[in-house]
């Protein structure tokens, strides 16, 4: 009798430590391989369980999904170091000595800059390779560019993991506050990259008027309807170019990029042009897609075109969601994917908060910094 008490004991033990022991080995595997295939076919039979062991997507103690929602979920321990990183910038008037700061630390591959405005890129990092182009298509067409035209000469074909970071030159000065979130740090980007495929720059972090949190991820139903009517473009006539594309709306528009294929349920979306990709993810899609894209981008300066591009790049780049993720995503959402602003489809959480003017925030000490603004909006009224 001891003797299958103990037997008993033992088997409990390894069932309690299987989920730490299983997701460790996960994280370090894909943290060296950055492929995520391989290891779905090694974990097959485990990660059909997953559904039990994700008990929350907006958290930090859940080691398998905490952080999903914000598109920050990656293993804290893997190793980036290394990894090859590229940089491609695309650059209008800003300069862009802010890099050597925010890639301190980091032995960095290559460093592109593609200046399209005529103004002399100042203080670049070391051994940037600056390009002249046209002045067409904003920070998208200069990465679609990047990828159909200089990617493959800098990057060569070793099988040592690589990241591409692609940046705007304005990010010093830009507020992300607008894209209701804040800026990831150089090694979120760079770490979410290596394990998930693909990264934004900015995290949501804020909330919508009515209340409810934003995630980083969006309801590709409500994302494919999106298009620009109405939007104010008139400040953006210098090149003469009609703002209205020829696509009906963003579904449109990724159909004739990518040639009809088939989008998750749910992807992620990052606003404001900046985010990380894996090279092997980039290279997974077909040339064919990314020049469809740089001749679309290349219509006009601020061109409708280019605001679908911005919202299609995780649906291009990501690894796709597990059936758990999008599950737990949705049972957090609680449903809540309606239109908010230009963010059509953004899936949204209904939280404890306080009435503050016309916004919310968690505690009425909070109501002053929710956004640049919230002063001036709060007007001492908290409820």
């Amino acid at each position: 009798m001891r003797s299958l008490g103990l037997i008993t004991a033992i088997i409990a033990s390894a069932t309690v430590f299987m989920v730490p022991i299983t997701w460790f080995y996960t994280s370090i595997y894909i943290g060296c391989t950055g492929e995520q295939g391989s290891v779905d076919e090694r974990l097959k039979s485990f990660q059909s369980n997953q559904d039990s062991t994700c008990t929350c997507v907006d958290c930090v103690e859940d080691s398998m999904c905490g952080g999903l929602w914000k598109g920050t979920n990656y293993p804290k321990h893997s190793n980036i170091h290394n990894l090859d990183i590229h940089i491609i910038v695309s650059h209008c008037k800003d300069d862009i000595d802010w890099i050597t700061k925010f890639t301190e630390g980091y032995n960095i591959s290559s460093i592109l800059v593609l200046s399209k405005c005529g103004v002399p890129v100042h203080t670049a990092p070391q051994n940037t390779k600056i390009i002249e182009q046209p002045n067409v298509g904003r920070c998208d067409h200069s990465y679609a560019k990047y990828i159909t035209t200089f990617l493959d000469p800098i990057v060569d074909d070793s099988n040592k993991p690589s990241i591409v970071l692609f940046l705007k030159d304005s990010m010093a000065t830009a507020d992300p506050s607008m894209q209701r979130g804040h800026w990831n740090t150089f090694e979120g980007l760079i770490r979410a990259a290596s394990y998930n495929g693909f990264s934004c720059g900015v995290i949501p972090s804020g909330y919508h008027f009515s209340g409810l949190k934003l995630s980083i991820y969006h309801q590709t139903k409500d994302l494919t309807a999106f298009s620009s009517v109405g939007y104010d473009h008139s400040v953006y006539m210098d090149d003469g170019a009609i703002f209205k594309s020829p696509y009906e709306n963003l579904g449109s528009f990724y159909n004739h990029v990518s040639r009809s294929k088939p989008l998750p349920e749910l992807v992620q979306v990052c606003y404001g042009g900046i985010f990380a990709a894996s090279l092997s993810n980039i290279r997974k899609v077909d040339n064919s897609v990314w020049k469809s894209a740089e001749i679309a981008l290349s219509r006009g300066d601020n061109i409708e075109e280019g605001h679908f591009m911005e919202r299609i790049w995780g649906s291009l780049l990501a690894n796709p969601l597990k059936t758990y993720q999008i599950e737990a995503l949705r049972r957090h959402s609680r449903n809540f994917s309606v239109p908010v602003d230009y963010m059509s489809g953004v899936l949204q959480h209904l939280d404890n908060l306080v009435k503050c003017g016309d916004h919310y925030a968690h505690t009425c000490a909070e109501c002053p910094g929710v956004y640049e603004w919230g002063e001036e909006r709060c007007n001492g009224d908290c409820s």
